[in-house]
């Protein structure tokens, strides 16, 4: 950032800005005047650097057109707790209709799944246990690890 506002500075100061006799960019000694005319300087740099990537996207941007959304005509209290699928809308309530004996049996045949998938994830997981425990016994054979380990 400080090689873009220094490269940045110079220009400014040998083109666009030459009429305000822009003092060097880390000069430490200035006057009023001065001051005033570096910091517009760098206030013109900071707010081109962040204007121009947003002018970049801006032109390709699309103002989406909304329409008016309406809502319900009529809304009561009664077609809320219609929604809910228990007794007096009751969320867990007991008394369930013939629908939440179908939605306990996808549960049931959903976790039953789930059940079989673990289990076949496990033996396989138990599989690759023992068969690396094979292969570490292989290695250590073809390497001779035991002729090491009895020369203590």
């Amino acid at each position: 950032m400080s090689q873009y506002l220094a490269s940045r500075y110079i220009e400014l100061q040998n083109g666009e800005m030459r009429d305000l006799n822009l003092p060097d960019l880390y000069r430490t000694n200035l006057n009023q005047p001065q001051r005033q005319a570096r910091d517009y300087a760098i206030q013109q740099i900071m707010q081109d650097f962040i204007r121009a990537p947003l002018d970049e996207v801006e032109g390709r941007l699309v103002k989406p057109e909304m329409g008016v959304v309406a809502g319900p005509s009529s809304f009561a209290r009664e077609d809320l707790r219609a929604g809910l699928g228990g007794p007096l809308g009751s969320v867990g309530g007991g008394g369930g209709s013939v629908g939440d004996q179908g939605r306990g049996a996808a549960i049931a045949a959903g976790r039953a799944q789930l059940d079989g998938e673990q289990g076949v994830a496990e033996a396989m997981r138990g599989e690759a246990v023992r068969g690396a425990g094979d292969l570490r016994a292989r290695h250590n054979d073809r390497t001779d690890r035991k002729w090491f380990s009895d020369r203590k």
